[in-house]
């Protein structure tokens, strides 16, 4: 995971890297966490020592502390890109409507035949950045909500570890706290993940794609 994130640090930190590559980049690391999210949760299952299990948490704690800072720093990227591709966009449409005219038929014809192309042009350009920029608002979404996920206070739930007696507790105060809040099914599904472990786990791994 640690070098899947230091290839998304390289590129935020590059001016020229575009959305989708950031998007990609983000990707894996993404792919790279939910792997050793599994990973930790077979651990912790087959941990008896209470102490190893203290420290299994805090290491994972510390893991998703780092997707997490990796998340925000690509929601920023894409928020400032999608600004500054707007911006551009408008400068170029300012400078097509612009221009003087010709002396002549034919010196219209051409410049007319210029704004042309430029019109094409620019209805090219505006039209690959509202498919990226629509993208990167559907991504922005589903950041926003995890974010506030995981930034609601932890005194409101509860952790569930798999014991039916206490499952009742724990989804009526889910439902309360926190499903009540989020409109994102994956942020739902995404803190729901972070508070089951040991066999209250094991549901929510199902719900994992197979890998190819």
């Amino acid at each position: 995971m640690t070098r899947a994130v230091n290839s998304l640090k390289a590129a935020l930190g590059n001016e020229g890297t575009n959305s989708q590559t950031i998007i990609e980049l983000f990707d894996k690391v993404k792919a790279t966490f939910e792997a050793v999210e599994n990973a930790h949760c077979k651990l912790v299952e087959a941990t008896e020592d209470d102490g190893e299990y203290e420290k299994e948490e805090e290491w994972m704690a510390a893991v998703q502390s780092t997707f997490l800072e990796s998340r925000l720093s690509v929601e920023t990227f894409l928020k400032r890109h999608s600004s500054r591709a707007v911006t551009e966009e408008r400068a170029i449409a300012s400078e097509s409507s612009g221009g003087g005219s010709g002396g002549t038929d034919t010196a219209k014809a051409s410049d007319g035949a210029d704004k042309q192309n430029v019109q094409g042009s620019h209805d090219s350009n505006v039209n690959n950045t509202e498919a990226n920029n629509a993208t990167a608002s559907s991504r922005l979404s589903d950041f926003n909500e995890i974010k506030l996920a995981l930034e609601l206070p932890k005194t409101e739930y509860l952790k569930f570890d798999g014991n039916p007696v206490e499952y009742y507790s724990f989804i009526t105060n889910f439902e309360v706290n926190i499903e009540s809040k989020l409109s994102s099914n994956p942020a739902k599904l995404q803190h729901l993940k972070t508070n089951v472990y040991r066999q209250g786990a094991k549901p929510y791994r199902m719900l994992r794609p197979a890998r190819r």
